[in-house]
């Protein structure tokens, strides 16, 4: 008996990177990926096939090399992309709008509301800033007057929706930090592990335990 996981590959039809990829937590067997461009992809068949969901993207704006693509945890159908601008679809990114109008740089970050279906948290390619947008407005939540610094992940606490998380990473020196804020993003305070490395990701389990990924291992 082997207890080796077993993997196979599945590919959207191009030879090129992709991700991140996104499960539809209402349709069990759709997916979203991301790849170069910001071209989007949607798999109605666990992976199996693709086809391309873009309608209504401007790819007039800049994007990053792999666009963040995030679906609703509340609203079935919901989606969140970015480029120059926030993009929002509701028929599971068979077309698309705009929901903020564009910024500059581009949006690399994006994490969506668990507890208000209008709200989404995001993050551009530079500086150590947080934006929180809704259907009326854009939020600036500044979290470092650090200039080196810029955010690599945001994490909303499903137990208590005032609660955030954000990573951040001084590419140069190769070093990471960790901010959390108990007011929506208004005020941070630094609960950075000393050493850490640029760090990629953050998680919460059942226990209260956060896990930090680095992409330099």
């Amino acid at each position: 008996l082997s207890l080796q996981p077993r993997w196979s590959a599945r590919c959207h039809g191009r030879r090129e990177a992709a991700g991140p990829a996104r499960f539809d937590l209402f349709e069990p067997a759709r997916l979203y990926v991301s790849t170069a461009g910001g071209r989007l992809f949607r798999s109605d068949a666990r992976g199996d096939t693709f086809r391309p969901i873009v309608q209504g993207l401007d790819f007039g704006q800049a994007a990053s090399a792999l666009a963040p693509i995030e679906p609703s945890p509340l609203v079935p159908g919901t989606l969140f992309t970015g480029r120059m601008q926030l993009f929002r679809s509701t028929d599971s990114g068979d077309s698309w709008t705009g929901y903020r109008p564009p910024g500059s740089p581009e949006i690399a970050r994006i994490a969506v509301s668990t507890v208000s279906p209008d709200r989404v948290y995001f993050a551009v390619s530079r500086g150590a800033n947080l934006f929180k947008a809704d259907g009326i407005g854009t939020e600036l939540l500044p979290i470092s007057s650090d200039p080196d610094l810029s955010v690599t992940s945001i994490y909303l606490d499903p137990d208590a929706e005032n609660v955030l998380y954000v990573t951040l990473a001084n590419r140069s020196a190769q070093t990471g930090r960790v901010f959390k804020s108990y007011d929506f993003g208004l005020s941070w305070q630094d609960v950075s592990v000393p050493g850490l490395a640029t760090p990629s990701s953050i998680v919460k389990d059942s226990f209260g335990a956060l896990y930090i990924g680095s992409s330099d291992g």
